[in-house]
């Protein structure tokens, strides 16, 4: 089949056949491959930025909540109760096990929060891994080796999916099946 020709004001403009009209895709098939292309990887992008900043968030949770149990560990005087205020509200609103409103009220105005010892015991002998939450949906935020002795927060003991884990002194919980618990 002869190409027709598009001729205006006599400049060729194009050539094309019938059969090659048939055969073209139309404009935004290609348009939407380029698109895709682009969008997917910022899509892919944004999503793991988001992810990454819900880490380190919850990495920063874990912290805060080490520096409360460390204040809450000194005997309370009248000075320090602003500052335990603050340290109860933390681990209340960040270890994902919320105290009873006797339970501050005493930690601010009349007991030092006291301190359980325990030593790791994997039985694989690479240690346990330290999570910014109670569970394995937290994220690890740091690592123990088997035989280190730890300091537990008496009463952090709460139950995830039918495993018990313990807040940690330092801030951080871990998983009990791998503690062997010692008397302070």
């Amino acid at each position: 089949m002869e190409p027709s020709v598009l001729e205006f004001s006599n400049k060729t403009l194009m050539k094309f056949s019938i059969s090659e009209m048939a055969d073209a895709k139309p404009w935004w098939e290609s348009a939407s491959v380029s698109i895709g292309a682009i969008l997917v990887p910022i899509t892919v992008a944004f999503v793991g930025s988001l992810y990454s900043a819900a880490v380190k968030s919850r990495e920063i949770e874990g912290q805060f909540v080490g520096i409360a149990v460390n204040i809450l560990q000194e005997e309370p005087t009248e000075s320090t109760q602003p500052l335990r205020t603050w340290a109860v509200s933390v681990i209340n609103e960040y270890s994902g096990v919320p105290m009873e409103q006797a339970a501050r009220e005493n930690l601010i105005e009349r007991e030092a929060l006291p301190a359980r010892l325990g030593i790791v015991r994997s039985g694989s002998g690479i240690g346990i891994n330290v999570r910014s939450g109670p569970g394995y949906n937290y994220p690890p935020v740091a690592g123990i080796d088997d035989e280190t002795m730890i300091r537990i927060v008496p009463g952090s003991e709460t139950v995830v999916d039918g495993e018990t884990w313990v807040l940690l002194e330092g801030g951080g919980w871990v998983i009990t099946q791998f503690l062997v618990q010692q008397e302070p």
